[in-house]
């Protein structure tokens, strides 16, 4: 039984590491404040289609990667789930049961308080210190939440999987769960896939180890909190990361394409007609 967990440790660890490789790829430099909703809008729309082109060759790695490790938790869904559940010992050194503790931080006081807190703390101290960059990160962090949220819960509702709870085993479907039923509503997991989504944000504006791995581990540790609980099987929690980590890192890379964009505005004075250029 315990290779099960020992497996799915590894593939977490496995998949982290790639998230922080991926890092060399992409790193985004401050800029000035602009249209928050106008932002937020454009990133929605963009999102599906921009986190798969052909110069995101690091998503393509992501989403390869995490369909080979989906593949192999999917087959093993059951076993995995019953002894993180029911064994008393965790292999190795209680590794998944801490880590499942320290994600009840994000789970007790819920998503959307949990993120605001962070994110207002993040902002104020910008704010104090006139950190464009820190600004900038609280931005896209709340960015990410949203439009994660919004591509979770319609996959949630469209793939009706059971959850846990319901003892109906993990291929047990009711597709296109419009009334949005709880019990079914499994895959992929929305605690997950947030968490990915804002630590992709924060470890993709710092180029620092000690940033990126704290961040990613807290994003792991929320993942296993989620089977701790009871509410998702273990490729629910690997699609709902890797949703996150796709849409955080996408909405990073199109706000730096666009910090690279210039502008001609014409100016018209009494003593003539000019241009300004913004870049």
């Amino acid at each position: 039984m315990k290779k099960h967990t020992s497996h799915l440790i590894l593939c977490f660890a496995f998949f982290t590491i790639q998230l922080s490789v991926a890092q060399e790829n992409l790193q985004l430099t401050p800029v000035n404040n602009y249209n928050y909703f106008s932002d937020l809008w454009d990133n929605f729309n963009s999102t599906p289609s921009s986190a798969f082109t052909l110069k995101e060759y690091a998503n393509w790695k992501i989403l390869t990667y995490s369909a080979i490790t989906a593949h192999f938790i999917f087959g093993n869904d059951f076993e995995l789930h019953e002894e993180y559940i029911y064994e008393k010992e965790y292999w190795p050194a209680g590794i998944p049961k801490l880590l499942g503790k320290i994600g009840e931080t994000y789970d007790k006081p819920g998503t959307i308080y949990a993120t605001l807190g962070l994110a207002g703390v993040l902002y104020g101290s910008g704010k104090l210190t006139q950190n464009k960059k820190i600004i900038e990160t609280t931005n896209l962090m709340t960015q990410s939440l949203i439009i994660s949220g919004v591509f979770t819960t319609m996959l949630k509702a469209i793939i009706g999987r059971a959850r846990p709870y319901t003892n109906r085993g993990p291929h047990f479907y009711k597709p296109f769960n419009y009334k949005f039923n709880a019990n079914y509503m499994s895959m992929p997991s929305g605690h997950t896939s947030s968490a990915f989504a804002l630590m992709t944000v924060i470890a993709k504006q710092h180029d620092s180890w000690y940033v990126q791995i704290p961040a990613y581990t807290f994003a792991v540790s929320v993942a296993f909190q989620r089977i701790k609980a009871n509410k998702h099987w273990g490729s629910d929690l690997i699609i709902g990361g890797t949703l996150g980590y796709l849409i955080g890192a996408t909405i990073v890379s199109q706000s730096k394409r666009n910090n690279k964009k210039f502008s001609l505005q014409p100016i018209i004075g009494r003593n003539g007609i000019g241009f300004a250029v913004k870049f």
